[in-house]
């Protein structure tokens, strides 16, 4: 099994409008490489919540997880959909 495909949607830098902020993963693939501030630990943050895990401890969203749009407003939900592939 694998996580093949992430969606975000409204968390940190990632807002609502499109595109949806979304990456495919293919088998055997383990890093992910950009800019700085580019979103790469928004996006591990993003499936550490997912699969309910930080370290040993359980990760909560924070007030600051949540997109502000350019017009100042801060998103009401975050979305993250995750596809995991090859489950047998």
């Amino acid at each position: 099994m694998y996580l093949s495909e992430i969606q975000i949607k409204n968390f940190r830098q990632f807002g609502a409008e499109e595109p949806i902020f979304c990456v495919q993963f293919h088998e055997g693939v383990t890093a992910l490489v950009g800019e700085n501030d580019a979103g790469k630990t928004a996006v591990v943050d993003a499936i550490r919540h997912v699969l309910l895990t930080r370290d040993m401890e359980f990760m909560r969203l924070q007030p600051d997880d949540f997109h502000i749009r350019l017009d100042g407003q801060q998103a009401a939900d975050i979305t993250i959909c995750c596809k995991f592939s090859k489950l047998r």
